[in-house]
């Protein structure tokens, strides 16, 4: 039997016919679920997939039905039959498959990996798995020189540009208007994962002792506007910022060269952090004994795991704004104004799932190497979770707006105060029950071909 909570996929299968809504993932929530696959693949090699184990090339081929000896080392029973000493590095293609080493391309991960016999404990057999990733890209900036709403320029990652024009207002051919603005954009995007995959298998007389450990983490970070209605009013001289827009700094000035007066000043600053974090860690015991029935050998296995979950998510969104608009004509007057708003999104989710299964297997034509074995296979199964849901949302906003025309006594004609907070705050839990059955089979045909099927039905209540 596959490990509870795993599931065959169906890339690549040669047909599919699927009802519901989603696979049968650890933590996915609905009113239920059926999924039927089935497939037929005759080929030169075959595999099985699962969360976080490396997937041999045959396998993934193969949409997971045929195994080679990477899948097998890497499962608490099947370890035990794969001979040998075996090392796995990144050399061994097993990342992303994009690397491409004599061109200097890399996926900036690090792999290492190994399974063998251990030489000091009596028929106990060993594997395990490092990884570790950590990339940071840089993302498109697009620079409006002089804010007129036309893309004057496309950078990377982070830019800086200073834009200075001379104007002649009075067109006394005379440069009297100097206007500079100053802007400054960051847009990188950052990516880690690290994860351990630690098996053991034991034979102790006939039967055989599995336990398998994975433990995994990723973390995502960008610098982009997550607030789907964007950030500030766009009120008067102010630009604000739009979904998806990068981080960014801008000042801007215009100054009348002849008196020296200054004409505008603005200034604003879109700081956006975002963060996501999500870490898993599954245990999976198991046993196996062959059982001699009146017409074969039959390999009776159960399953028991575990598994534990945590996604973390932090969207931070903090925008400022304010510009102070003077006339030379009239030096009383004045329109200052500045904004403040702040946009926050964190959610935790927090999942316990458990799982038993029980498999009945017959290789019917047994192979020099196990993965080559003509074998059927059918197993039955029930996975549970629960979990709990955070999520505080926040998106306070506030403005000062002071305006005079210069006329009168002095006394501004309005000053404006507002100040608004919006909060929310949504918590509840879940459980999910579900019901599985798959089968597989295996048919070799000569000793380089292989025909493979399977299928898988689950339900969720």
């Amino acid at each position: 039997m596959d490990h509870p909570g795993a599931y065959y996929s169906p890339v690549q299968l040669l047909a599919i016919v699927q009802k519901g809504n989603d696979y049968l993932n650890h933590g996915e929530k609905g009113m239920g679920r059926f999924i039927w696959i089935f497939a037929l693949v005759a080929v030169f090699g075959v595999h099985i997939t699962l969360a976080q184990e490396p997937i041999s090339f045959r396998s993934r081929a193969l949409g997971g039905i045929i195994s080679d000896d990477l899948d097998l080392v890497y499962d608490p029973v099947e370890l035990r039959f794969v001979k040998g000493i075996r090392f796995y590095t990144n050399l061994s293609n097993l990342t992303s498959g994009e690397e491409q080493i004599l061109n200097d391309l890399s996926d900036n991960e690090f792999l290492a990996g190994a399974s063998w016999k251990n030489p000091l404990i009596f028929d106990l057999w060993t594997s395990f798995l490092v990884r570790f990733r950590k990339t940071r890209f840089s993302r498109p900036v697009n620079i409006d020189e002089n804010l007129d709403g036309i893309i004057d320029r496309q950078e990377q990652g982070e830019f800086r540009n200073i834009y200075t024009a001379f104007q002649d207002t009075d067109f006394d051919g005379i440069y009297d208007v100097r206007r500079v603005i100053d802007q400054l954009k960051s847009n990188y995007e950052g990516q880690e994962s690290a994860g351990l995959v630690l098996n053991n298998s034991l034979l102790l007389g006939d039967w055989t002792l599995g336990l398998q450990v994975i433990w995994h983490r990723t973390a995502h970070d960008w610098s982009t506007v997550a607030n789907p209605d964007g950030m500030g009013t766009h009120k008067g001289y102010l630009i604000g910022a739009w979904p998806g827009d990068p981080s960014f700094t801008l000042d801007y000035e215009s100054k009348d060269l002849e008196e020296n007066f200054l004409l505008l000043q603005g200034t604003e600053e879109g700081d956006f952090r975002q963060k996501q974090n999500f870490s898993r860690l599954n245990l999976n015991f198991a046993i196996m004994k062959p059982v001699l029935t009146y017409w074969d050998t039959l390999e009776l296995r159960a399953d028991f795991a575990y598994s534990r979950s945590e996604r973390r998510s932090r969207l931070q969104d903090d925008y400022s704004g304010s510009y102070e608009l003077r006339r030379k004509d009239n030096p009383q007057f004045f329109h200052d104004y500045a904004e403040v708003e702040r946009y926050r999104d964190v959610v935790e989710e927090d999942w316990n799932g458990f799982g038993v299964g029980f498999s009945l297997k017959r290789v019917f034509q047994k192979a020099t190497e196990r993965k080559n074995d003509g074998f059927w296979k059918v197993g039955v199964g029930v996975t549970y979770h629960s979990g709990d849901y955070n999520r505080e949302w926040s998106n306070p906003f506030s403005y000062q707006d002071y305006f005079f025309d210069g006329s009168g006594v002095g006394v501004a004609d309005f000053d404006d105060v507002f100040d608004y907070k919006n909060t929310n705050t949504d918590k509840g839990d879940g459980n999910d029950l579900n019901f599985f059955l798959r089968g597989r089979v295996n048919i070799p045909l000569g000793k380089k071909i292989y025909v493979g099927g399977g299928f898988s039905y689950g339900y969720d209540v």
